[in-house]
């Protein structure tokens, strides 16, 4: 009874581990679509360049979260049973997190 218990809430915990990833993904792939939109007509250029600069520091601190949360996860569970599919892969993670300030005065 205790082992079909375990295994049950093991399943359970591999789901919800599953759906914190898919949300940090999701949440990750709208920061980057705001931050890419263009100059919007209601704002002021200083509004615009401070959403930007917020956008920016959110997602940095999503992608290093993301990080934390792939290396916990890694460790707790097999990588075979838990599968943490990323759009983007790690190399560019670890690009965007250590300087993406070269294009961020391109769209002005």
């Amino acid at each position: 009874m205790l082992l079909r218990r375990l295994k049950e809430e093991d399943g359970i915990l591999l789901k919800e581990m599953q759906q914190h990833w898919q949300f940090l993904c999701r949440t990750s792939r709208r920061l980057q679509e705001f931050k890419g939109m263009g100059y919007q007509s209601g704002l002021s250029l200083e509004a615009y360049e401070g959403l930007r600069c917020i956008l920016q520091g959110q997602l940095e601190t999503l992608k290093r979260q993301m990080r934390e949360v792939k290396s916990a996860y890694m460790h707790v569970v097999d990588s075979s049973v838990l599968q943490l599919e990323e759009e983007e892969s790690e190399e560019d993670l670890q690009e965007e997190s250590n300087g993406d300030d070269s294009d961020e005065d391109e769209d002005f």
